[in-house]
């Protein structure tokens, strides 16, 4: 005989089904029915589900919209809120949350790998904590080193709109990252010769655009939040709040610098992108530019912020997540 556990999502995004697929994961080793319902902020719908399927617990997927699914609409049945506001529940409502504040750490010591002179943040159009937590890790960190960091606020066919050349921008999301790059190239600024942005998620819209992103692991989200989600049904003790981290920072050309390197690096990066999944070796690549190793790796870290290995090593995991 299955139990139902209900996965109860507050709004529609591509991260959404990542955090249920590792639910998903979760569930199956326990046996039970893992079920996604539709998007709904409505209360009376959810009450309605929990009448009809009659789960054994749920998971509220609940990054936007929180207070219109309160915890007392579950009455007795246990549940956890995923990717929430830590800070709005009590002490005594179970919730998994991202890391974000370390997001805005690693975009920070990325940006400043690259020498840059002025530092930028973009919020997120709406209100949110996420957003909050990713610019404050990313102001403490700029400005520990010394730095003036700013954040700015994007409007649509915003005119004018200008950041100076020689600068490092971290968007909250890629959602901003491809505002941002659209109102820049209209003024005729040049990404990354002029202007540096980096950005998290790494969706699909990092991927189609060239910008490089922080890899968040939401299937690791889900699959804790299913974990404690357990325990609370066994009765067994288990953490009030837990936070999921990040994979790695996919490298993309919104934050390559290529214009004072060697002149074939562009070309070394193009093979790595063609042949990384062939057994494409970091001596294969200083062979092909013909030039003594450490000044391959020095122009190469200097255009990319990082070592021909570590482009090898993000490409192949790239293609591995599109797997």
């Amino acid at each position: 005989m299955t139990t139902t556990i209900l996965y109860i999502d507050s709004h529609d995004h591509p991260t959404c089904l990542e955090k249920f697929n590792g639910v998903r994961r979760f569930a199956s080793m326990m046996g039970w029915n893992a079920v996604r319902c539709k998007p709904t902020t409505d209360i009376r719908r959810v009450s309605n589900l929990l009448k009809t399927a009659k789960p054994i617990g749920c998971i509220v997927n609940a990054t936007r919209f929180l207070d219109r699914i309160p915890p007392n609409v579950f009455n007795s049945i246990p549940v956890v809120y995923l990717d929430t506001n830590p800070d709005i529940f009590g002490r005594r409502t179970h919730v998994v949350f991202h890391d974000s504040f370390h997001t805005g750490v690693i975009a920070a010591k990325e940006l400043l790998s690259l020498r840059l002179k002025r530092f930028y943040y973009i919020p997120y159009k709406t209100p949110s904590f996420w957003c909050d937590h990713r610019w404050r890790g990313f102001s403490k960190t700029i400005s520990a080193a010394r730095f003036h960091v700013e954040r700015l606020r994007l409007r649509p066919a915003q005119r004018g709109f200008f950041i100076p050349p020689s600068s490092g921008v971290m968007a909250a999301n890629d959602e901003m990252a491809e505002i941002l790059l659209s109102q820049l190239k209209s003024v005729g600024c040049h990404i990354p010769r002029d202007v540096v942005v980096i950005s998290a998620d790494d969706s699909e819209i990092a991927r189609l655009n060239g910008i490089t992103s922080i890899r968040i692991d939401f299937e690791h989200g889900g699959y804790i939040a299913a974990e404690m989600l357990a325990a609370i049904i066994e009765g067994r003790p288990c953490p009030i709040k837990m936070k999921f981290g990040d994979v790695c920072i996919q490298h993309r050309n919104s934050t390559r610098h290529l214009s004072q390197t060697l002149p074939r690096i562009p070309e070394a990066i193009a093979l790595i992108r063609e042949k990384a999944c062939s057994g494409l070796s970091a001596a294969d690549v200083i062979r092909v530019l013909d030039a003594p190793r450490r000044t391959v790796e020095e122009h190469f870290r200097k255009s990319t912020g990082h070592s021909i290995l570590q482009e090898i090593q993000s490409v192949r995991m790239e293609c591995a997540f599109d797997l």
